[in-house]
């Protein structure tokens, strides 16, 4: 299934282009064969070089807009369309392509080759370059087709103020667009917007991203329903994590699952990646002894060094957290020093530092300058205080210096990382306990509370940023490397993309079948994973060459 997503790289234009915002003709429609056309009394004028940008959705051929000259007398009109004089374009779907075409010159058009009447989402480019006289049509961030033998006066009138008809062209006008097959666009238009440049390829790949939904492991059904769903809730994957050339899987039975992974992000690719078992492992490996009451196997209860080499769990009904070789699930070093069970674990990225939190309220920085996989752990260099229950998550970044504990007391505490020192608190807003926590590279801070399914942001300062309802109850979230987006995935089963410094929403994937309960992204960010309470495992895959971090409004109003 393709997916619009705007993600990763941020949008630059010219200092010429910055100054010429795109003018908003349609924000969101649905149509159905009973709704009457839109008419929009535009004060855009098609001037010289030009581009239409939009979003459509639909499975049926129709007009998605047309521009042209409704302020004469109905008389005038049907008058002109006789003598051919009547002038405008139109943006249509004929026979499931998109076709564009002037009303002076009908037979003049251009159309593209990739079907969009399929029921996804498209995104839908057009741009003029008065110049050349030329034509291009993109879809979904690829140029479909383009043409330069437009008539030379097709365009010369479009650039009046007239109006803009969406969904439909006036009835009048149709023994001009016979041939197009002109209907009434049955299904949703969203962000039609003119823009005062004709924009170039690269612009239209910044403007979107698509992405390919692949289901990687499908959950085990070969038993009773019953059976099946117990055996799916024991062997749904907790923990995703990905090395350049691994994906290496955990799940509730504590078994670590490995397999081959390379990323081929192209073009035109049908599939960006190569996933396959893993010949060389030792298929499923043990860690660890077996978790304590109570204790729900999270993404903050396991960490992976970065090189894959060994991971780090707690939650264990002794009390401790134990290191194990990936490969083998042979243990390296088991540790008890906490009063209680571990509840969350966090590697610094150089894999050097460790630190636990536990049911004990205490954390603990642990550190070994020859790598903490070499044994050497036998006590902790810091025990930081101040929480007064139980530990829910910890974060640790060596380059800031810092390490960030939630609770269920409501408070998020701040401390040094190399000497253990106090900087700060931060209380939840409504003082409610933590339940999940995550530090951004450039050190916002991001909690929620499943008290009132609200998400917040703070600096590293401790200022509050922003903070919004998420609206359900969230059971994972991550932030890209790039500290510009959090991604959340629950039990309303999507996966949501919004921008860190304003929660707001700027994609939401389809809805899945079950919760989400984990959400990885890859080092180099072509694929974010999820996955399902069923015990699936599913890949949103970028197979456009260019990616971006924001949309083209917000990115000339950020300016």
């Amino acid at each position: 299934e393709t997916l619009m997503l705007s993600i990763f790289a941020r949008l630059k234009f010219s200092s010429l282009r910055n100054q010429r915002i795109p003018s908003v003709i349609c924000e969101t429609r649905t149509l159905t064969e009973s709704s009457g056309p839109e008419i929009n009394p535009s004060l855009t004028a098609f001037k010289d070089d030009f581009s239409i940008t939009v979003r459509i959705k639909t499975k049926t051929d129709g007009v998605i807009f047309s521009k042209l000259d409704l302020s004469q007398s109905l008389g005038s009109l049907k008058e002109s369309v006789t003598q051919k004089k009547i002038y405008g374009c139109v943006l249509c779907i004929c026979s499931g392509f998109v076709r564009f075409f002037t009303l002076s010159h009908p037979n003049d058009f251009i159309q593209g080759q990739y079907g969009v009447a399929d029921g996804l989402w498209h995104n839908i480019a057009i741009t003029f370059e008065r110049l050349a006289m030329k034509v291009c049509l993109y879809v979904d961030g690829i140029r479909d087709t383009q043409v330069t033998t437009f008539h030379p006066h097709a365009m010369d009138k479009i650039e009046d103020y007239w109006s803009i008809v969406v969904g439909n062209i006036p009835s009048f006008v149709n023994p001009l667009c016979n041939q197009h097959q002109c209907k009434a666009f049955v299904g949703t238009i969203e962000d039609l917007l003119y823009h005062p440049v004709s924009l170039t390829l690269l612009d239209i790949q910044h403007l979107v991203t698509r992405f390919k939904t692949f289901r990687l492991l499908a959950p085990s059904s070969q038993q009773s329903s019953q059976q099946s769903s117990q055996q799916s809730s024991q062997q749904r994957v907790a923990f995703i994590h990905l090395s350049t050339d691994r994906l290496i899987l955990a799940n509730e039975r504590r078994e670590i699952t490995s397999y081959k992974w390379l990323s081929t992000p192209q073009l035109f690719s049908d599939t960006p990646f190569v996933f396959e078992k893993d010949t060389l492992s030792l298929g499923k490996r043990i860690f660890g002894v077996p978790f304590g009451d109570g204790i729900k196997f999270r993404q903050n209860l396991i960490a992976f060094s970065t090189d894959s080499k060994f991971i780090v769990s707690g939650g264990h009904w002794d009390n401790t957290f134990r290191i194990s070789n990936t490969e083998t699930g042979k243990l390296i070093i088991s540790i008890g020093h906490h009063k209680d069970i571990v509840t969350c674990v966090s590697l610094t990225a150089n894999n050097n530092i460790l630190v636990t939190g536990s049911k004990d309220s205490t954390v603990m920085v642990w550190e070994d300058e020859k790598g903490i996989s070499k044994g050497g752990l036998d006590r902790s260099r810091l025990v930081l205080s101040g929480h007064s229950d139980e530990i829910t998550c910890v974060a640790s970044d060596h380059l800031l210096d810092i390490v960030v504990s939630s609770s269920l007391d409501h408070k998020c505490l701040i401390h040094s990382l190399k000497k253990g020192r106090y900087i700060r608190s931060i209380i939840h807003p409504n003082e409610y306990p933590i339940h999940l926590m995550c530090l951004a590279k450039s050190g916002e801070i991001v909690l929620y509370s499943e008290n009132d399914f609200t998400l917040h942001v703070f600096s590293i300062n401790g200022a509050k940023i922003c903070s919004c309802d998420s609206s359900e109850r969230l059971s994972c979230f991550v932030i890209t490397p790039d500290s510009e987006f959090l991604i959340t995935g629950g039990e309303k089963r999507v996966v949501t993309i919004r921008h860190l410094h304003n929660l707001e929403i700027v994609h939401q994937l389809p809805k899945m079948d079950y919760p989400i309960i984990s959400l990885s992204i890859s080092p180099e960010e072509f694929h974010l994973f999820a996955a399902l309470s069923d015990g699936s495992l599913w890949t949103f895959s970028l197979i456009s060459s260019h990616s971006v971090k924001q949309t083209i409004i917000s990115s000339l109003e950020n300016i």
